[in-house]
């Protein structure tokens, strides 16, 4: 295992295991678990001041729809109404799935299984073209996965589950946008990182602190020499240091940086124009990138002729995109 990362420097508890990584975590107490050692050391790290009160946050708008049945790894079912530690919704093509644990939005093994929960169903969904995950508040994206549940009784358990985001996340057919509403550290970066784009608030913080406790992430060792200057990512990885949004930004990491005050509205403005666009290109378009990553230049052109011979030119909407352009008039999307 690794310890849970979330950018504190303090109450790291390492317990090495064959087979499975390290990550590392501060202790924090409240709402959200663990002890009270720490919580200042990740308040001054992630550059977010005292909050006293631990209310959820209310759902944003573009989360409300009415209930859906969502089924999990154990075949139970789950309704959006159950759920306890996000909130989940598909409104006109938009799914969004935010960790409502403010403020720190801590990912605890329940927590984690809503998520997965969550994008099961949105894998299944055949309405959806986007999916933006986000954190409640604003204050931080997310801080990382709950130390307490890194005791030899849950920590198989707490691998499984949050390996199983980054699983899901990649088996996804349709493109993914973090909402980045604050800071995202340690394992909250790699969820970030994780998605296909990157949206920011101005006070959002990002960084991998593992390296300053003689460990390292793994799942960002991967990911972030593939979104970054190899010697950037060098840098943010063997430093541990934090940056801020429009540093983010200007190394390729972020897409979009926005005002604090109105960054749900400028989230929505940004996916808007997916939202008008076909499903099934969206999706067809999101595979090749993927297909083609890191290939030799013939065997990524391939991939793509072979998604788009027999897969894009076999749907309904690709049919109609071109046929509508032919005939001068807008095209109306089957999402098939």
């Amino acid at each position: 295992m690794r310890c849970v990362r979330t950018g504190c420097n303090a109450g790291i508890r390492n317990e090495p295991r064959v087979g499975h990584r390290l990550r590392l975590r501060p202790i924090y107490s409240g709402p959200q678990g663990g002890s009270q050692v720490g919580l200042s050391e990740a308040k001054a790290d992630a550059g977010i001041e005292p909050e006293r009160k631990q209310e959820k946050q209310p759902i944003p708008a573009i989360n409300r729809e009415k209930n859906r049945e969502i089924t999990g790894n154990t075949g139970d079912t789950m309704t959006q109404s159950q759920f306890q530690f996000i909130t989940y919704g598909v409104a006109d093509g938009l799914a969004t799935l935010t960790i409502n644990r403010p403020p720190f939005n801590v990912l605890d093994i329940p927590t984690m299984e809503e998520v997965n929960a969550a994008l099961d169903l949105c894998r299944a969904a055949t309405d959806v073209k986007l999916l933006v995950i986000t954190g409640a508040g604003d204050k931080a994206f997310s801080a990382g996965v709950e130390v307490a549940d890194h005791t030899p009784d849950k920590v198989e358990r707490m691998i499984e589950v949050f390996h199983g985001i980054f699983r899901r996340m990649q088996e996804l057919p349709i493109p993914t946008l973090a909402a980045v509403n604050g800071a995202a550290l340690g394992g909250g970066m790699e969820v970030a990182i994780a998605c296909d784009m990157i949206v920011a608030s101005a006070n959002a913080k990002f960084g991998q602190p593992e390296i300053k406790l003689a460990v390292f992430p793994p799942i960002a060792a991967v990911l972030l020499p593939r979104l970054v200057a190899p010697a950037r990512a060098m840098e943010l990885l063997l430093g541990g240091e934090n940056i801020g949004a429009d540093e983010a930004r200007a190394i390729g990491l972020v897409n979009r940086v926005f005002a604090k005050e109105s960054f749900r509205d400028e989230v929505a403005a940004f996916v808007a124009p997916y939202l008008a666009l076909s499903r099934a290109a969206l999706a067809s378009t999101r595979k090749t990138i993927r297909a083609a990553a890191g290939k030799p230049f013939g065997t990524a052109l391939d991939a793509a002729e072979n998604i788009y011979l027999n897969e894009l030119m076999a749907t309904e909407d690709a049919k109609e995109g071109l046929a509508a352009f032919l005939e001068k008039r807008k095209p109306v999307w089957r999402n098939c």
